[in-house]
């Protein structure tokens, strides 16, 4: 879990930083670069800006208190971040660590259980869910995903890996 890790709660709403943890696996995945293979990181040039196309994956809620366990995906529009400001409390930060998206007015979008899964652009993973669409209605708030790119080196000395994806 990153060091500077926060998570704490102001009037039901949260407030979440550095919102990003390495997990290690004790065997190593069946990669077969054909329906198993790594994850391709973003990198401080990867370019998302606002309008950009992208997809958001998880298993969280798809309704009022309604699981799935099926694997849902949901395409989303990323946000000006400085209009992503204006509708999360001024006490939460959003800076360049972070990538907000605001969904079309299809109703759909992150929600409960979907944190920690993929934010994809061109086959990378450009964000993880953290935050957002307050009571999982997403038209009305935007979706706040940590930006991979900005953690990328982060990522590097906590695997000691020397080239990640």
């Amino acid at each position: 879990m990153h060091e500077e890790y926060i998570h704490k709660e102001d009037d039901g709403l949260a407030n979440i930083q550095n919102d990003i943890a390495v997990v290690e696996v004790e065997k190593p995945f069946p990669l077969n670069d054909f329906t198993i293979k790594a994850a391709r990181l973003a990198t401080q040039e990867t370019d998302i800006p606002p309008g950009k196309h992208v997809t958001a994956v998880g298993w969280g809620y798809i309704g009022e208190n309604k699981t799935t366990d099926i694997l849902q995906k949901v395409n989303l529009e990323i946000m000006n971040i400085r209009q992503c400001k204006k509708y999360i409390r001024p006490t939460i930060p959003i800076d360049r660590r972070v990538v907000c998206t605001l969904p079309r007015l299809n109703g759909k979008g992150t929600c409960e259980g979907d944190s920690g899964g993929p934010l994809i652009s061109d086959g990378m993973v450009v964000g993880i869910t953290s935050f957002g669409g307050e009571n999982c209605i997403p038209v009305a708030y935007p979706s706040v995903y940590t930006k991979v790119a900005y953690f990328r080196d982060w990522i590097r000395r906590k695997t000691g890996l020397r080239k990640i994806m």
